[in-house]
């Protein structure tokens, strides 16, 4: 995975998991910092920068499985290209490599929303 792109997913996930966490915290009691209690652009420089360290390690934690799934991505694309040897069933590894790449979609456009 490209560093531009590390750091776009990371960015986005540290925006998400801040909010998260504010909207938890008020959900269970929790009171936290009047500072904090803004947007992801808007917070101190140390806790946007903390929230980035951590979303980065989540982020490496899951780049092997991203590239698995934009590689395999990129196979269901050739192979559906080419009708006259039609792609054979690949078993789940193809659904849930599909269903990562919808999920990474939304949280590259920002969606964030929890899907049922």
């Amino acid at each position: 995975m490209s560093d531009n792109k590390h750091l776009e997913i990371a960015e986005r996930l540290a925006s998400l998991m801040h909010e998260r966490y504010e909207t938890a915290a008020k959900h269970y009691g929790w009171e936290t910092q009047v500072r904090t209690k803004v947007s992801f652009d808007a917070l101190p420089e140390a806790n946007k920068q903390t929230m980035l360290a951590t979303a980065g390690a989540v982020v490496d934690f899951f780049g092997p499985l991203i590239e698995a799934a934009e590689r395999a991505k990129g196979f269901l694309q050739v192979a559906a290209l080419t009708p006259a040897d039609p792609p054979k069933p690949a078993g789940d590894f193809m659904y849930y490599a599909v269903q990562l790449d919808e999920a990474l979609k939304r949280l590259l456009d920002g969606d964030g929303q929890r899907r049922q």
